[in-house]
């Protein structure tokens, strides 16, 4: 059966599966003469109807509004007669089996079940003892896991209706109902609940020939429900959105709320929300739920392990890569510069690291953190950024600027030159040349400042032959 909504509201609600009723009937009468008028009495009389109903079901929806709806599946209608002494009676059996679905459905559920039910309803009569009423009932059910998203009250039932009739007269009859309820909600301990239902109403009517009416009867004789089922807690659900993080290293996180935001989240059927979130790593042990630098680059297994409000559990794992970035170092001085054995020659350059709180190249190395070195040992080269190299053989060689970042990782940029005997007059040699900002940080050449403040330059120069020298500067805006 499929029940879409009629009214405003999407969705529909899916009834699969199998029914199977077994009706029947039972008229016994027992009369005998007697000093009455009339000379006959009714020494035994029982009539009862009933029946038994197997059925398996599977409920499934996806709705976001009211359910209510009944579905005529089968009827049976058939004739017979019973004889009373000589007098035959007609007897005219019909029965009616319905499936309905009534509740509020919002978002997803399913659930299944199996369920087997005996209905019998009837009246007796024993001389001596008069009237008393037949009804009998098993009910059994086996669920299975009802899954929801949301919230879901239904219940589904299979109805019979039942008439026996007697010579055209109302006899024996029932209108019985059996199914489940579901109640199902999240967040909420428990978050859902089966429970079996079952009423049955009975009217008995006996009008016979000769014996007049023997009884006018109806009534409830079974109103019944029982929790069948309930869920038990579950643990709490950690979904992982990005298993492999890489972090700067000295890059300083909040692990308890939004650096780790976008990694994974916790929730809890019954909780809703978790609070007992911790997390731990495989090589720094456990992590503060606030604060923290990891102390050292490489990779790490990060554990994180939620706990629910009744101490049910669950973990899951993503990889932490911590970076340890080496500076980036900038050569200024040109390897095409003519450079002569024994005469001062001007080397210059600079570097950045990554800033690990934003993971740009902001943060300049300081000069202290510098250091030159040649491919020729001999060379006597100068500390820190910048300053005059003296090279005392001819050949070529590799000069190399190498930085230490915060963290000890080591950059190097390198330019080979070609060393020449120097010319009968030499060209004045450039011995320091600074170019710092107000704060005195040092600024290499073809390094991009942006600042509102004045910048300071410095040269010290001298003349290999003594010769005077004159300073002037040339101011190129582009």
């Amino acid at each position: 059966m499929v029940y879409r909504p009629e009214a405003p509201g999407t969705g529909e609600v899916h009834i699969t599966g199998t029914i199977d009723y077994s009706l029947g009937y039972h008229i016994g009468i027992d009369i005998g003469s007697c000093f009455e008028i009339p000379p006959v009495c009714l020494n035994h009389f029982d009539a009862s109807v009933g029946f038994e109903h197997k059925a398996n079901l599977n409920v499934t929806g996806h709705l976001e509004t009211p359910v209510k709806k009944d579905i005529d599946l089968a009827s049976q209608d058939f004739w017979t007669q019973i004889e009373i002494g000589p007098v035959p009676i007609p007897v005219d059996f019909k029965a009616t089996l319905s499936v309905g679905v009534d509740g509020q459905v919002s978002v997803q559920f399913s659930y299944a079940a199996s369920e087997n039910v005996a209905l019998k309803v009837g009246e007796e009569y024993n001389d001596g003892r008069g009237w008393s009423p037949i009804a009998e009932r098993t009910f059994a059910v086996l669920p299975g896991t009802p899954q929801v998203t949301g919230t879901a009250k239904l219940q589904t039932t299979t109805d019979l209706e039942v008439q026996v009739l007697l010579i055209g007269a109302v006899g024996p009859g029932l209108k019985g109902s059996a199914g489940l309820d579901f109640d199902a909600q999240i967040p909420r301990n428990p978050i859902w609940m089966l429970s079996g239902l079952a009423s049955l109403d009975v009217t008995f009517v006996v009008d016979v020939p000769v014996l007049g009416k023997l009884v006018d009867y109806s009534a409830n004789i079974l109103k019944w429900e029982q929790e069948l089922a309930r869920s038990g807690n579950t643990p709490p659900v950690i979904r992982i959105l990005n298993g492999s993080v890489n972090i700067e290293l000295g890059r300083t996180l909040d692990l308890g709320s939004s650096d780790f935001s976008s990694i994974y989240r916790v929730s809890d059927a019954e909780d809703g929300h978790v609070t007992d979130v911790r997390l731990s790593s495989d090589r720094d042990g456990p992590l503060p739920n606030s604060t923290y630098t990891f102390p050292n680059a490489g990779a790490r297994t990060v554990t994180v392990t939620a706990t629910d409000s009744q101490g049910a559990s669950s973990t899951a794992t993503f990889t932490v890569t911590v970076t340890n970035t080496p500076p980036v170092v900038t050569l200024t001085t040109s390897g095409e510069l003519p450079v002569y054995r024994g005469v001062p020659f001007q080397l210059s350059g600079y570097a950045t690291e990554l800033n690990p709180s934003t993971g740009q190249l902001t943060l300049p190395v300081p000069c202290e953190r510098l250091t030159w070195t040649s491919s020729v040992p001999s060379d006597i080269l100068p500390a820190g950024c910048s300053g005059n190299a003296t090279f005392g053989s001819n050949g070529p060689r590799t000069l190399t600027l190498t930085a230490t970042g915060t963290n000890g990782a080591k950059g190097s940029a390198h330019t080979d030159i070609s060393v020449t005997d120097p010319p009968a007059n030499l060209s004045p040699v450039i011995d320091e040349l600074h170019i710092r900002d107000a704060l005195g940080n040092e600024i290499g050449d073809s390094q991009v400042v942006s600042t509102s403040q004045a910048l300071s330059l410095s040269v010290r120069a001298h003349d290999p032959e003594n010769d005077p020298i004159h300073y002037y500067t040339v101011n190129r805006l582009e």
